[in-house]
Formats: C-alpha cells, sequence, structure tokens
C-alpha cells in the first residue's frame, strides 16, 4: 500500500521530474540504435531519421509511456473537471438549467433505485424467502383472484402434500385500552404457525401454538414500536393482559423491531389468532361462503411453484364439486412466488421506470459535457 501511494504521488505530483527522465531514457535509447545503425554502415543523419521513423517518434513514444502511467487517469479527470468549469463560468444561465436538470435527474434515479433496491434486489425479510409463495382462490378463467373463506383454506391445509406450512391472514383493526394512552392499531388474524412459516421467532416470548387457533382463546403478539411507545419496553409485559375493543387478550410476544407481516403492511401492531373469528354469534370459521382470507404457505424443500399451483387447482376443483352452492365461483386457485405477487403488475411497471430513469439521466450527462 504504502509503495502505490509512493508510485501515485510520483507519477502525479512529480510529473515534470518524471518526463525529464523520461525524455533522458528516450534520447539515450535513440542515441544506442543510431550508432547500431552507424556501426552497420548508415550515415549519422540517415541513421538517426531511420530511429526516429521506425519508432513513431519520440514524442509519440513520451505520450504512450505516460498512459500506462498510475496518474493519467486522475489527471485527465482534472483537465476535464477545468474545462467544465470553464465553460460553466461562461455562461452561468446555462450552468443553472444545467445544475438543476442534472440534480432533479439524479434525484428521481435515486428514489426509483431505492424502491428497485427495496422490493426486486433485496429478498424478503424471512428465512429462505424463494421457498415462500401465495396461495390464491380464482373462479376459472378469471384474472383478478378472490379472498378464501376459512372451511376453504381449512381444506386446503388439511389436502396438501406441497407444503410445510400454509397460512390464512386477514387484516384487522382494534381500540387498545389500559395503557397509557387508548390508541387505535392496525392487526392481523392469522393461522397458529406463522412464525414457523415465515422462519422467525419473536424477539421476546413466544410465537402462537396450534390449541390457541381453538374458540375462546384471546393471545397477541405486539410490535417492537408498541412495546416501547404503550408499555415502556417493559419487560413485565409479557403475559400481561390487555384490552382490544372490550376483549381480554395476554400478551405472549413481542416481535423484533424490524419485523414485519404482511410486508406490505409496516403499520401492522398486534397479530392475533383466527380464534377471534370462531364466535357463537359470528362464526365465520364455518362459514363457507364468507370469503376475507389471503393464505401465505412455504413450500417443501425441491417442491416447485408449478408444482404446488398443480395440486391446489385439484384442490379446489374438488371442493367445487363437494360444496356447489357455495364454490363455483372460487373452482380454481394459483400458487405464485410471494415477491411476484407483493409486486404485481408494478414489477413490470418499476422495471420500465428505471430504465428510463438511468437512460434520461445519462442522456442528460450526455447533452451537458
Amino acid at each position: 500500500m504504502i509503495r502505490r501511494l509512493r508510485a501515485l504521488w510520483s507519477n502525479f505530483f512529480c510529473r515534470k521530474q518524471l518526463d525529464c527522465e523520461l525524455e533522458e531514457e528516450l534520447g539515450a535509447y535513440v542515441e544506442l540504435v543510431s550508432a547500431e545503425r552507424v556501426r552497420a554502415g548508415m550515415t549519422p543523419e540517415d541513421a538517426l531519421y531511420d530511429v526516429r521513423r521506425n519508432t513513431g517518434g519520440i514524442e509519440q513514444l513520451k505520450q504512450g509511456v505516460r498512459d500506462v502511467r498510475i496518474g493519467v487517469s486522475v489527471e485527465r479527470l482534472l483537465q476535464d473537471l477545468r474545462y467544465a468549469l470553464r465553460t460553466l463560468a461562461r455562461s452561468p444561465a446555462f450552468t443553472t438549467v444545467a445544475v438543476v436538470t442534472l440534480a432533479l435527474g439524479v434525484g428521481a434515479n435515486t428514489t426509483v433505485f431505492s424502491v428497485v433496491d427495496a422490493v426486486m434486489l433485496r429478498p424478503l425479510p424471512y428465512l429462505q424467502p424463494e421457498r415462500l409463495v401465495e396461495a390464491e382462490s380464482f373462479k376459472e378463467h378469471n384474472i383478478s383472484p378472490s379472498n378464501l373463506s376459512y372451511p376453504d383454506f381449512l381444506d386446503w391445509r388439511a389436502q396438501n402434500h406441497r407444503f410445510e406450512h400454509l397460512v390464512s391472514y386477514h387484516d384487522n383493526s382494534y381500540a387498545l385500552t389500559g395503557v397509557a394512552r387508548a390508541t387505535h392499531v392496525a392487526a392481523e388474524v392469522v393461522s397458529w404457525d406463522l412464525l414457523p412459516m415465515l422462519g422467525l421467532r419473536p424477539e421476546m416470548g413466544r410465537g402462537f401454538t396450534k390449541d390457541e387457533e381453538k374458540r375462546g382463546t384471546r393471545v397477541a403478539l405486539i410490535s417492537h414500536s408498541l412495546w416501547q411507545s404503550q408499555f415502556g419496553a417493559d419487560k413485565g409485559t409479557l403475559g400481561r393482559t390487555i384490552q382490544l375493543s372490550g376483549e381480554t387478550f395476554t400478551v405472549i410476544g413481542v416481535m423484533p423491531a424490524d419485523f414485519r407481516f404482511p410486508i406490505t403492511a409496516p403499520k401492522t401492531s398486534v397479530w392475533t389468532t383466527m380464534a377471534v373469528d370462531d364466535t357463537p354469534t359470528d362464526n365465520a370459521v364455518t362459514n363457507r361462503g364468507m370469503h376475507f382470507l389471503s393464505a401465505m404457505g412455504r413450500l417443501k424443500p425441491g417442491v416447485t411453484v408449478a408444482q404446488a399451483d398443480l395440486e391446489m387447482k385439484a384442490i379446489a376443483a374438488r371442493l367445487t364439486k363437494q360444496h356447489p352452492d357455495t364454490n363455483t365461483t372460487h373452482n380454481s386457485a394459483r400458487v405464485e412466488r410471494e415477491l411476484d405477487s407483493v409486486l404485481g403488475d408494478t414489477k413490470v411497471l418499476i422495471e420500465v421506470i428505471f430504465v428510463r430513469s438511468c437512460a434520461g439521466v445519462a442522456d442528460c450527462l450526455r447533452q451537458h459535457r
């Protein structure tokens, strides 16, 4: 490293000295070769002319040596920079337009790249995200998916052989009371194996168990931010009861600060189980005609998306034959990668905007060189 720094110093900051040394070395070379020509019978004038002609000229040789120096790129960059500054200084109005145009172009490109980086280049923040898929209910030949009912989901979960876990979820909200200040919280109602499917664990406490899907159970996981804002980051929060829209829930875990589920709902603060939908008065868990669920799964090792898709289509067709009154408009299914499902049609749009943004900045730079 020290030798490289010394080389950079000598090549860039001691250029005049190096040029003198280079000229001396090349002069000595020309004299040596000319002497050999003279000894071979040429006159001194003819020998010197022949050497210069065959080497392409002393100045060309000197420039060729300069071009391989380590400092040449820096030297040229500074030359270009000085030229650009002189050009811009002569035209203040042009300078303003150029700077604003470049700032807008680079700023827009940075924003677009941030989106691409967040949702397309980085994997989903879960274990082995390539095995995560979205399982959707469909009416055959329709483009848009529809939601699942609990009975259909439970049949999908029981009858499939391609998933390690298949999890239902839907949005909800609660009024959180009995804390420092009452507040409205966004919530997600899920089946028990949400965390095993994602390959994650709470920051404190535990996840749900199978028995906590049963009627009458009221347990909750809370977000790290809610734990800090409403419970003062008190470790004694575990096991504490809280009031969510008048019902009593027990806090069993606190999720990590960067946890998000669904990935498109970063402000979700509470996760609870499907037991909240299993009530005597509004028993959504047994009503096959109530379609309001989404489903996400983790494929078994070695299983492809196409294999899971075929199996779920077969299960959906079978359920339609068994329950024609409720499933005729939900007679098919589709399985796709979770990332593709999250992006949807915006994936193509983002790609187009990103490419056009990069091209726009490149054009702008070319025009203002």
